[in-house]
């Protein structure tokens, strides 16, 4: 029987971990790993729920993959992957879009799309592809009671963890800072937290960063950020969150998500008793229900 498995990674950005610990969380259990960068690497035979941004590449990896005499993508004939909430950055297009990356997707269709972007993208090609928001979506609330806490999560242009190499391959800085937007009267008595960690591919200090995450934002009385991978959680776990943010192609088809930028803050309710929480139920169950079925379809096929 082919082991279930789900993304690993080595970016400094701690939001890519959260949508595989939901998808085990989801499963209830921990999975085999695959480096979604590295995906040229692979050579055990793995069942991968293929959710992600793609790709986070450093040109080393691309020069690799080429030494080696691989392709960055598609991956190789071991991986039977299932594409639920992806996301093809413009990075990936090239790598992606392929007549080959093109063949695979449609072999493995439908594909299930994190933004309207990365849907009409394979649409225009071809790809028969629909919309499952991120797996994010299909956190539960494991916690009883609600803390006083107020969470404050990245809205500054904070500089990116690690050494000289580590930050010339990652991706720059960039964005505004929307933390004098908000009020001081909540800045004073909140918390700030960030998502960029610098621990490398360890999974079990990832994943111990992603608890505490996960717990501050079910316990949370009010989350404020500029990341999507805080919002979409928070809504999932019934979290008043406000998302200070200018809409790019990653945002796309989350129009639930009301996101407050300088041009309309004056209509932002900042009271986390009157403040609507989305209701991702929908995406949920949707989401839910394909995963849960596509594992069961590969566990039968090994009884």
């Amino acid at each position: 029987m082919l082991p279930i498995a789900t993304y690993k990674y080595t970016t400094t950005n701690i939001g890519d971990d959260i949508q595989p610990y939901a998808i085990e969380q989801l499963l209830g259990q921990r999975t085999e790993k695959v480096y979604r960068d590295h995906l040229y690497r692979q050579t055990k035979p793995v069942a991968l729920v293929g959710n992600s941004w793609y790709f986070v590449t450093s040109p080393w990896s691309s020069l690799e993959a080429t030494l080696r005499g691989g392709r960055m993508f598609p991956p190789p004939e071991c991986v039977t992957p299932l594409y639920i909430g992806i996301s093809i950055s413009r990075r990936a297009e090239k790598y992606m879009l392929s007549p080959e990356g093109i063949a695979h997707l449609k072999k493995y269709s439908p594909i299930g799309c994190r933004d309207s972007h990365t849907l009409e993208m394979l649409k225009t090609r071809g790809v028969e592809a629909y919309y499952t928001g991120c797996p994010t979506m299909t956190l539960q609330n494991k916690y009883s009671e609600r803390t006083d806490d107020i969470y404050i999560v990245d809205t500054d242009r904070r500089q990116r963890p690690g050494g000289l190499l580590r930050r010339l391959t990652s991706n720059p800085v960039k964005g505004e800072d929307f933390t004098p937007l908000i009020p001081e009267s909540i800045r004073r008595h909140a918390t700030t937290l960030t998502h960029l960690v610098d621990f490398g591919d360890d999974q079990e200090k990832r994943y111990a960063y992603v608890d505490n995450l996960i717990r501050a934002y079910s316990t949370a009385r009010l989350v404020i950020t500029t990341r999507l991978h805080v919002a979409l959680p928070c809504a999932a776990l019934g979290t008043p969150c406000i998302l200070l943010h200018k809409s790019d192609f990653r945002f796309t088809g989350y129009d639930f998500l009301k996101m407050y930028h300088p041009g309309n803050i004056q209509d932002c309710d900042w009271n986390p008793d009157t403040l609507p929480i989305p209701d991702v139920s929908q995406h949920k169950a949707g989401m839910t229900k394909t995963i849960l079925d596509w594992v069961a379809e590969i566990q039968g096929r090994g009884a």
